[in-house]
């Protein structure tokens, strides 16, 4: 295995699915669910972008784009394969959008202690994109 300060997020990526193939599913429909939250309060945050993110606005919501894009071409085997999770939402740009998701889901009431410190352990804690 290569250290963590080695490994790409798509290693990172597959790391996660590996510990945790029974959350995939649940992690893609948090992914969705994020791409769908960001639609709908995509006019605050076209107007209401935050200035401490050095992510710009249209690039934030062309990673939105792109990621509906994954979610509807891959569909299930975003959970039923980690290869494929990590390879696909993890892959360039992506990242970004995906573990934004994948902190947040960390600081949600569903999510469980261990996949706490192992989303934290590879992706941080601090968000690039807050909800508003």
């Amino acid at each position: 295995m290569k250290a963590l300060k080695e490994m790409t997020f798509v290693d990172k990526g597959q790391l996660l699915a590996g510990l945790f193939p029974e959350l995939l599913k649940e992690w893609v429909d948090f992914i969705k669910s994020e791409t769908e939250y960001f639609r709908g309060e995509e006019e605050y945050y076209r107007k209401n972008w935050q200035t401490k993110t050095f992510i710009a606005v249209g690039f934030w919501y062309n990673l939105v784009a792109d990621i509906e894009q994954l979610l509807r071409s891959f569909n299930v085997a975003l959970y039923r394969n980690p290869k494929v999770f990590a390879s696909q939402l993890f892959y360039g740009f992506y990242a970004v959008f995906t573990t934004n998701c994948l902190i947040e889901y960390a600081n949600s009431k569903q999510c469980s202690f261990e996949a706490k410190l192992a989303i934290h352990l590879l992706f941080g804690q601090e968000k690039n994109v807050e909800h508003k």
